[in-house]
């Protein structure tokens, strides 16, 4: 049985590029967000290590205070990353519900498209299958035809 052409192949394969351009937006935003959460669990943890190196230099003995003023340096300045990549957090998480939404409106363009071609394959399949079956019992009515023509039945 030969394939049957779907008309709207061409709509179909236009949509579907897009949906997988919409599923990579998608992929790479999601992605995003992990990379900024990991960024910021190592930020934290730099943090707390921080604390500890301070806790340890103001402990008792000698006092070591160009080290003291120097680690509270470097946390404000980590915690100023740490607060701008979390201002950004919100806009990530609104960017990736907009992905989502529109690989969801790109999958419910493909449907019809993808519904409409199922049905005229099936449609294909059944006339082919009913032309077949006709040519069968033409074969079929030729050979009795031949053999009563020759008396044997």
């Amino acid at each position: 049985m030969a394939d049957f052409p779907f008309r709207f192949e061409t709509l179909r394969r236009v949509r579907r590029q897009h949906r997988d351009h919409c599923r990579a937006r998608l992929t790479a935003a999601i992605r995003d967000d992990q990379l900024l959460a990991r960024h910021l669990a190592e930020l934290d943890r730099r943090r707390r290590e921080l604390a500890a190196q301070c806790r340890e230099s103001a402990g008792p003995g000698k006092l070591d205070l160009h080290r003291l003023i120097e680690l509270r340096r470097y946390d404000q300045a980590v915690a100023a990353e740490q607060e701008e990549l979390e201002a950004q957090r919100p806009d990530l998480s609104q960017e990736i519900e907009r992905r989502r939404d529109a690989l969801l409106a790109a999958d419910r363009e493909m449907r019809p498209l993808d519904k409409l071609d199922q049905r005229r394959q099936e449609q294909h399949r059944r006339q082919a299958k009913r032309r077949e079956l006709k040519v069968l019992d033409e074969i079929a009515a030729n050979q009795r035809n031949g053999s009563t023509e020759n008396g044997t039945i």
